[in-house]
């Protein structure tokens, strides 16, 4: 149970999933767009689902990011490696649906970031 063990992680897997499920159910609007400091609470971060993520991937495997990882191709990541206990629970394959959905929606550099993230995730073998 993560609420015991790992209350951090908890609370970034819980913003992590909020944030993406905001995004592909176009729920408010990302917070770079916001003009008001109201509707920035009910705003997404794609950046920060990003980072939250990229967290998580250098806990399963440390040395990878979704930013570095996915444009290096070597024979090591052709092989899906070990998720690991901790890994099989936090990088889940509802996440990866999440993580396709959002493309869709995003634009610009995100989008790209999020077909980065995207491509780490299949690699690790999510």
């Amino acid at each position: 149970d993560f609420s015991e063990t790992a209350p951090l992680s908890l609370f970034l897997v819980s913003q992590g999933l909020g944030q993406l499920i905001k995004i592909c159910c176009g729920m408010g609007e990302d917070v770079e767009d916001v003009t008001s400091e109201e509707k920035c609470l009910g705003a997404w971060n794609a950046s920060m689902v990003v980072w939250i993520f990229d967290v998580f991937i250098k806990l399963v495997r440390p040395n990878s990011t979704a930013g570095e990882q996915t444009t290096k191709l070597s024979a090591e990541a052709a092989v899906a490696p070990a998720l690991g206990k901790y890994g099989k629970k936090v990088l889940l394959k509802q996440v990866v649906n999440l993580v396709f959905k959002s493309i869709a929606v995003l634009k610009g550099r995100t989008r790209l970031s999020f077909v980065q993230l995207l491509t780490t995730l299949i690699r690790l073998g999510v």
